[in-house]
């Protein structure tokens, strides 16, 4: 399952599903829909999701996601493995089943007592599955995986010109507020209660607090390469082949390293072009054995896909980080019994985020954007600092863009990754957030912690450099020795090819991208309300766009393009003036 949306107080038949459909109609899929006593519910099932609704002794759940599942007498495996949704369906039927024990990675869990109507929501340990949620007195409770869909659903679609604000000056929200004003995200890592129409309480079973006594440095180290090792072999267990995203980096490798010998991969790596990226990923692959794939976007990806992809998402993440769409279908990743990635070990494993406290938090500003909206958007950050100060002391201005999930200024490949395939990140298992947790900041810098966890995982690729002008395998001193040589020959190589002044890396030059999105900003310009929201004039704001980044730039065209076609007005958030894509086919909708 990859996502639902629940109303306590029911609604006639065929809305709620057709408020997913509005958003997810791009991707093939089954759109269902249940209703009873308790309320109604639809949910949106892909095609490489097997997990459907479960409805067995009075009680009706739905589990997003596909974690490891860690139950006593079996071995960890993915859910779709044997009996295990059966046996998750009863410990989130169970006042206490140890339910949060037996979820590993990411999901989100729905239980209701249909007798009752009675209910819970579980989260995962950073809510890589956003949840969000609104009650009022005509609506009822409305929970669902996709923000703009619950908005609808429940009738809330004021919107908050601070969040807006705070989505263009710093690429997401603040926990746990959302584009609208009476939507919130739950807290990850909780076991949310509700009654029949309205919530009873909250208990956290997890939180990112410091170890007052980390242990040592190897231990550490050891634990995180055991976790990653023990954390694959599971993901990959009683398969004989599956799928991994390559980049040219390091952690990626790592991951490829993890995997036992007699599994085959089926590297894939997306690119423009064949550059330098595609080159180090095809030595890679080769080094370890696995197949290598390239899917090649087009000059227009981005642009083309921008109704659908901004659908996917809605207004919580960046369309331009979902770089998969379309390209896993070429690919064919959705066949896959699984897909590894190697995200998040940057920041979690390496301090990539850690920086001194230095006063209060303070937004980019960008031309244009009111003053007094960025004032109040830093002072939702600093509250959450403070927050977040009480369980990490000496460690908040880092955690800050790291827990939840939906502080991450780029976490909308996770959402986007999961809706297409069966995708698994190796360093999101509990065990691996439980040592980021605890090891000290200065444990990660200069990937010290990293290095001496893996190095032995890297050891098949040690000759084959980063993308970037270092070798992943050595330390300091081996890289002194090597990157000399490495610069000098990449930039002989460059000037043979014509390429000294080419991109190598995956990503697209993003003010490229901005002029390709011209039209689709003219019309939110000329008909959304967004950008007047948070202009100090909406008419002088045109003309100081061209000065912003390229990113803030698109996310203030996404959330108008959102709004300007909200599901409140009844038209499909893919239909577009700008660009007619055309959708995947998809099986006839069950109700």
């Amino acid at each position: 399952m990859s996502d639902f949306l629940f109303a306590s107080r029911g609604r006639p038949p065929g809305v709620l599903r057709a408020t997913l459909e509005r958003y997810f109609a791009s991707l093939p899929g089954t759109f269902a829909e249940l209703h009873g006593r308790w309320g109604s519910l639809a949910t949106f099932l892909p095609p490489h999701e097997s997990h459907a609704p479960h409805d067995e002794a009075g009680t009706l759940s739905v589990l997003v996601g596909n974690p490891l599942v860690r139950l006593s007498g079996l071995p960890p495996r993915l859910l779709h493995h044997g009996n295990r949704r059966a046996r998750i369906h009863a410990l989130g039927a169970a006042p206490d089943g140890g339910l949060e024990a037996a979820l590993d990675g990411h999901f989100a869990l729905l239980s209701i007592d249909r007798s009752t109507g009675a209910g819970r929501v579980l989260t995962d340990r950073f809510a890589f599955v956003p949840v969000f949620a609104t009650a009022a007195p005509a609506s009822g409770l409305v929970i669902g995986t996709h923000v703009d869909a619950v908005a609808a659903a429940a009738g809330c679609d004021a919107l908050d010109p601070v969040s807006i604000a705070d989505f263009v000056a710093n690429l997401c929200g603040t926990f746990p507020y959302t584009v609208y004003r009476d939507v919130r995200q739950l807290a990850a890592a909780t076991d949310h209660r509700f009654s029949e129409h309205a919530w009873t309480g909250a208990r956290s079973y997890w939180q990112p607090a410091e170890a007052p006594d980390p242990g040592s440095f190897t231990a550490a180290a050891t634990h995180l390469r055991e976790a990653l090792l023990e954390g694959v072999a599971a993901v990959t267990a009683d398969v004989d082949q599956g799928g991994l995203l390559l980049s040219g980096g390091e952690d990626s490798r790592a991951v490829l390293g993890a995997v036992p010998r007699e599994v085959r991969i089926r590297a894939v790596t997306y690119a423009e072009r064949v550059n330098r990226e595609v080159r180090t990923a095809r030595r890679v692959a080769r080094a370890y054995g696995a197949d290598f794939d390239v899917g090649y976007r087009s000059a227009d990806h981005y642009v083309r896909h921008f109704p659908q992809v901004a659908a996917l998402v809605g207004s919580h993440h960046g369309f331009f980080d979902v770089h998969g769409y379309n390209l896993a279908t070429q690919l064919r990743l959705a066949a896959e019994p699984f897909v590894l990635g190697g995200l998040s070990a940057d920041s979690l494993l390496k301090a990539t985020y850690a920086r001194p406290a230095r006063g209060p938090y303070r937004s980019a500003r960008s031309p244009g954007v009111n003053e007094s909206l960025l004032r109040a958007v830093d002072e939702r950050r600093n509250a959450f600092i403070e927050a977040i100060r009480s369980l990490r002391p000496g460690s908040a201005e880092e955690w800050l863009s790291l827990w939840p999930f939906a502080m991450r200024k780029h976490g909308g490949n996770v959402d986007g990754n999961r809706r297409m395939f069966r995708s698994f990140e190796a360093f999101h298992t509990t065990a691996v957030l439980d040592i980021a947790a605890a090891a000290p900041t200065a444990w990660k810098q200069e990937r010290r912690l990293y290095r001496a966890a893996l190095r032995p995982l890297l050891r098949r690729a040690r000759f084959i450099p980063h993308t970037e002008y270092r070798f992943p395998y050595y330390g300091r001193l081996g890289n002194a020795l090597l990157v000399p040589g490495l610069t000098l020959a990449r930039t002989l190589r460059a000037a043979a090819r014509g390429e000294l002044r080419a991109r190598h890396g995956s990503w697209p030059k993003w003010r490229t991208v901005a002029l390709g999105m011209a039209e689709y900003e003219r019309a939110v310009l000329a008909s959304s309300t967004v950008p007047g929201l948070i202009a100090d004039d909406a008419a002088a704001l045109p003309a100081l766009l061209p000065s912003w980044p390229p990113l803030r730039r698109f996310l203030l065209i996404q959330l108008g393009w959102l709004e300007r076609h909200r599901v409140a007005q009844g038209e499909s958030v893919l239909n577009s003036p700008v660009v007619m894509s055309s959708t995947a086919t998809r099986p006839d909708s069950i109700t």
